[in-house]
């Protein structure tokens, strides 16, 4: 059988109960006994350079008296209230500057108390407690951390009800969307869902927590891919084939390779395809911290084949040499090493030193990689070079 409670009458509920009604009343009267004692403050410190204060009235005068009747009753009543008037009459700037000041306080107060576990998509608070001592707590705010205890919790309207958790070794920690975290990563503010075994202080309610979920914690590790729409000082956005458009942007120890080359992130272009983007998400902002990046490029194209040109330069009569031929209106430096064959259109050996610039020449090699993605360079390292006109 399980009860939803609130109040356990016993003695123990009975002194946390009474605990926070003081920290309700605390709370809520605070501000104006801060108002008053500013007020005081301020009266007592404060040099006019105008005339002195007018005294308070003669309150022996009838028709002074008869302007308050609350006032006719005497005895303690009036004293106190005669003390109230005088102190409030006799006070010009000071009582307007303290109003002000002193309600400052009382606005940071109330924020830094702020109960809203909707803000990170908790429910509403609840508190089960069964007859074989489990308990559920859930949407508890972390108030205090003291190592490996923490105090939260919950709200009802105006009444609190705090728990003193302890985690241990058997605790668990998930995040809210399912990924598992450490009981250290739990912070002040958090709001928790709460399972374990109930137990009772001399003065508090108490959980040993067995399960965790910690709502605002809202990043986990995410693997994404994609295509590039736009690239920022910084960050770029990537758009899913679920259509959904995230931030990306780079750790510090991130990498970005485009095939078998690193990359520096300046040379991200928009329409680039990410086949993959791994890093930390937050689903509360939308933004992906990438720790590593990778960008499509087609292999096929540094794959070894055939190219033909136009020789526009030799730059070496013997090997190796570096030669100049311009292919589909694009100059290509064409590596010919030692080992590198050297031909005639009839595959005849031929001398390096006939080749001259015009000349319709045929080489077959691999296109470099790094060249061609860092500096957009067409390098070619050429196994079997061939003059056409030769």
């Amino acid at each position: 059988m399980e009860h939803s409670i609130i109040v356990l009458f016993n003695q123990f509920a009975v002194s946390s109960l009474a605990l926070s009604a003081a920290t309700v009343f605390f709370v809520q009267y605070f501000p104006y006994l801060v108002v008053l004692l500013f007020i005081v403050f301020v009266r007592v410190f404060q040099r006019e350079n105008t005339t002195p204060p007018q005294s308070p009235p003669d309150w022996n005068d009838p028709v002074v008296r008869a302007g308050f009747p609350q006032l006719r009753g005497g005895g303690k009543k009036q004293l106190t209230l005669l003390g109230i008037y005088a102190i409030l009459a006799t006070m010009k700037k000071g009582l307007a500057l303290g109003l002000f000041l002193s309600a400052l306080p009382a606005f940071a107060l109330a924020a830094a108390i702020t109960y809203n576990p909707a803000s990170v998509g908790a429910g509403s608070p609840e508190l089960h407690i069964r007859t074989d001592g489990t308990v559920t707590l859930r949407s508890a705010r972390v108030d205090q951390i003291a190592g490996t205890t923490f105090y939260v919790g919950v709200k009802w309207g105006d009444l609190p009800v705090r728990f003193t958790m302890k985690t241990s070794a058997k605790t668990s920690v998930t995040k809210r969307y399912g990924g598992s975290a450490a009981v250290s990563q739990i912070a002040i503010g958090d709001y928790l869902d709460v399972e374990g075994e109930f137990f009772v202080g001399s003065d508090f309610f108490g959980v040993e927590a067995l399960r965790i979920k910690d709502w605002s914690l809202q990043e986990e590790s995410a693997v994404f891919l994609g295509v590039v729409t736009e690239v920022n000082p910084g960050n770029f956005l990537l758009r899913t084939p679920q259509n959904q458009t995230i931030s990306v942007r780079m750790a510090s120890s991130s990498t970005i390779r485009k095939g078998a080359v690193a990359i520096p992130f300046g040379l991200l272009q928009r329409g680039d395809a990410i086949p993959r983007a791994a890093g930390t998400y937050d689903y509360a902002t939308n933004v992906l911290t990438a720790t590593e990046l990778i960008v499509f490029q087609p292999r096929n194209e540094f794959a070894p084949r055939n190219f033909e040109g136009v020789l526009k330069e030799a730059r070496m009569a013997q090997l190796p040499a570096t030669l100049t031929i311009t292919v589909g209106g694009a100059d290509y430096t064409v590596m010919v090493s030692e080992k590198a064959e050297v031909l005639k259109k009839n595959r005849a050996p031929a001398q390096l030193a006939r080749f001259v610039a015009g000349d319709t020449v045929r080489f077959y090699g691999a296109l470099r990689e790094e060249e061609k993605t860092l500096q957009d360079a067409r390098v070619v390292d050429a196994e079997v070079i061939r003059n056409l006109n030769l």
